[in-house]
């Protein structure tokens, strides 16, 4: 057995709120940490500003893909083949939303739903952080992820991944620091940016409800017959390639 001192993060402050227990003030823990990482920021800047390796990397939302576009997509860059290829999996309480609901700001996405792989997921699950799960029920949990419109954030590896958040834009920290440090591109993107086509977009704003950092805005279609119109228009800068805006508009097509 060999035994590694856990970070900060992601470490010790995610194993604190990945269960409910009783033998530590979660409440005060919570707040404590919102105010250190929401509050102030010179830790989380710094965690994911500094160095040239982010700590994180951004999935693709694979239902987005179209049959082209999946070819392009190499198996490293894919949450289902993170969760087919290892060799232990746990589930457990989601860090971000756990905390934010001692604060009264948690949003109604699933909460049991943070997974962990291979020898961190054994570790947690022997030690009653997470519930193992097999690779079918992995499956379900990363599509009730995409059902619910969340992110999938994960270890900055090609091999033999930790952990993969699935983030709300609200509560997670990962999403709430790719808002606030934009500028300094946070969170490593995927290689699948979304592109707006302009002669079919009807302004509908579905794409900007659903951007985890505020990549998507309105502006006008500057159309003479339609003074009013808006379209979309995407900031490539601060995007992260998730390809939630795209799953927004297949399932707007699916309905009509």
């Amino acid at each position: 057995m060999v035994y590694a001192l856990p970070p900060p993060m992601a470490g010790f402050f995610e194993f604190s709120m990945m269960r409910i227990r009783n033998d530590i003030d979660q409440k005060v823990l919570s707040e404590l940490f919102y105010q250190y990482l929401n509050e102030e920021e010179d830790f989380i800047r710094e965690l994911f500003t500094l160095g040239e390796t982010h700590l994180g990397r951004t999935f693709v939302n694979e239902p987005a893909l179209s049959n082209e576009n999946a070819l392009h997509v190499l198996d490293y860059e894919r949450a289902s083949e993170v969760i087919n290829t290892a060799s232990h999996m746990g589930v457990g309480t989601c860090y971000c939303r756990h905390k934010m609901q001692h604060l009264g700001k948690a949003c109604d996405a699933p909460l049991e739903i943070c997974m962990t792989f291979n020898n961190t997921a054994a570790s947690l699950i022997r030690h009653g952080f997470a519930r193992s799960v097999d690779k079918k029920e992995g499956v379900d949990l990363l599509q009730e992820a995409y059902d619910n419109n969340l992110v999938q954030f994960g270890e900055n590896v090609r091999e033999k991944v930790s952990f993969i958040c699935n983030c709300c834009g609200c509560c997670c920290e990962a999403m709430i620091a790719a808002r606030r440090f934009a500028i300094m591109n946070p969170v490593h993107t995927t290689n699948f940016i979304p592109e707006v086509k302009q002669d079919s977009c009807n302004g509908c704003a579905k794409c900007l409800n659903i951007c985890p950092v505020e990549a998507m805005t309105l502006i006008s279609a500057n159309d003479p017959d339609k003074p009013n119109k808006k379209i979309a228009k995407l900031n490539e800068d601060i995007c992260l390639g998730c390809g939630l805006c795209g799953f927004a508009a297949l399932r707007e097509t699916i309905k009509k």
